[in-house]
């Protein structure tokens, strides 16, 4: 949490498949906009323009992009990070990833 609120922003230009966008919701959650590669399992956590900036994996022209956009748009700094706190909180907070563990495992008794 110490690192998130020292920074402005988060890069995660994987160029490869992670399992989970972790840190990505961490950053989300320390109200931190977001630039992360197009990657299936970073895409279904965070919606481009709305609560990432998404840019193709190992293009640097379109990380270079993106990070000049975070840097000349404050307003669209704070529309990422209003947007993906909130994402968190409602589709991923510990609460409610327990109770879909809790009927996933239900359901396979």
């Amino acid at each position: 949490a110490q690192a998130f609120n020292e920074c402005n922003a988060v890069v995660f230009p994987s160029i490869s498949a992670e399992a989970f966008g972790l840190v990505l919701l961490q950053a989300m959650f320390c109200g931190k906009p977001v630039i992360a590669s197009a990657l299936e399992p970073i895409k279904e956590i965070v919606q481009n323009n709305e609560t990432a900036l998404l840019v193709e994996p190992g293009n640097i022209d379109s990380l270079k992009n993106a990070m000049q956009c975070l840097c000349l748009n404050p307003k669209l700094c704070e529309k990422l990070a209003l947007n993906g706190r909130k994402i968190v909180l409602e589709k991923f907070s510990k609460e409610l990833v327990i109770q879909k563990h809790l009927q996933l495992y239900n359901s396979l008794i």
